[in-house]
């Protein structure tokens, strides 16, 4: 059989699948009048045909989340907050049901579709995707965007993404508490999306990437020789991950103990995430001095009013407690990418972190990072 939504599953998961999404259409259309829905879509690795598939004895269970794009007519301000708010509802109605995450993205209008600036997610939906109400080609009108040329900064996103979530794992994993099944599988899930995207950034630095897991470990199968790679034996590390991403396991992580697991994995890390930006800037950065250093350097043309909105965001974040002048005129994602080799890779905390974070304590550090990822991941 071809296989609709996942890699492994069989017929008994791929109809499950079709009744969890018929009743979420039904459960969207009885919410939003049709004429105000132009398309609602499902991506991720289910949209792709790519899902997860947990095995669980003789039981096949979907896994992690379902990812949901909501398409409409241009609204106006207040409709759209309105809608908003529904879906959210939805998604907390709808995540109990289903067993797993349902989760809508933001509204986007339809009109809006040909111009939308690139991005990653943009790239893999419009690839990947499977519309489960209105019309099946509304993504057509998006940019071409090719697998060769990803913006390196793309790779840069995404790797701090993941550097986040190694940090809320290993907050876990230094719990004092005893960690429940669900930190278990937080914690791994965590460190495999790590993998994977140092994985996807090398592709990105190589001008080789696809949206499919599948064809991303056949790409870079063929660059296992490069010396990041076979010197930290990392196409195994990708390859593994990728078969958890499409058939989670977690029994040899534990059997493994997650510590040791996660230490591998934040070595591995810490390297690729040093290459990237190596590549980015254009020079050799050997060690986190020197990519804080390209980093505070690192000019960019910025327009007046993206100036002024930079401005306004990281005022709106410190109220100019601890002010940095040149850090006000930059995007606040900057101050997450400051903040990393402190929170993920044991550089000592000082001042220029606390001001960075506007946190007079230590305990504050972490808590004002969590807030700035939350709002600017």
């Amino acid at each position: 059989m071809s296989s609709k939504y996942t890699v492994y599953g069989s017929i008994v998961i791929e109809n499950k699948i079709d009744k969890d999404l018929e009743l979420i259409r039904k459960t969207v259309l009885k919410e939003i009048p049709e004429k105000d829905l132009s398309a609602v879509i499902l991506g991720g690795g289910y949209g792709r045909g790519e899902g997860g598939v947990l095995f669980d004895g003789d039981n096949e269970l979907t896994f992690n989340d379902y990812d949901f794009f909501v398409i409409t007519p241009k609204l106006s301000s207040a409709m759209k907050k309105h809608y908003s708010s529904i879906f959210y509802k939805l998604h907390k109605e709808l995540t109990p049901k289903i067993g797993i995450d349902v989760d809508f993205g933001p509204i986007v209008f339809e009109n809006t579709i040909p111009n939308i600036p690139f991005s990653l997610m943009w790239f893999e939906l419009k690839y990947g995707h499977i519309v489960i109400y209105g019309n099946k080609n509304i993504l057509q009108p998006l940019p071409e965007y090719k697998g060769n040329n990803i913006p390196l900064a793309e790779a840069l996103n995404l790797l701090l993404n993941r550097a986040s979530g190694l940090v809320f794992a290993e907050k876990k994993i230094l719990s004092d508490k005893t960690n429940s099944q669900e930190d278990i599988e937080f914690i791994i899930r965590n460190i495999m999306k790590a993998r994977i995207a140092a994985g996807d950034a090398l592709l990105m630095t190589n001008r080789t990437y696809d949206h499919s897991y599948v064809r991303r470990v056949e790409l870079l199968k063929k660059i296992k020789d490069k010396p990041i790679i076979r010197e930290n034996n990392f196409f195994g590390i990708y390859s593994e991950a990728m078969e958890y991403k499409l058939k989670p396991e977690h029994k040899k992580f534990v059997d493994a103990g997650l510590e040791k697991v996660f230490t591998e994995t934040k070595n591995i890390y810490r390297e690729i995430y040093l290459y990237t930006f190596s590549k980015y800037f254009n020079k050799s950065l050997n060690n986190f001095d020197e990519y804080l250093s390209a980093l505070k350097k690192e000019k960019k043309t910025r327009s007046l009013k993206q100036l002024a909105k930079n401005f306004i965001l990281n005022f709106m974040f410190d109220r100019f407690k601890h002010p940095i002048p040149d850090v006000y005129f930059r995007y606040p994602r900057f101050r997450l990418f400051f903040s990393i080799p402190y929170l993920l890779f044991s550089r000592p905390f000082d001042n220029e972190l606390r001001k960075m974070l506007s946190a007079d304590t230590d305990e504050k550090i972490y808590e004002n990072y969590v807030k700035l990822w939350n709002r600017f991941n």
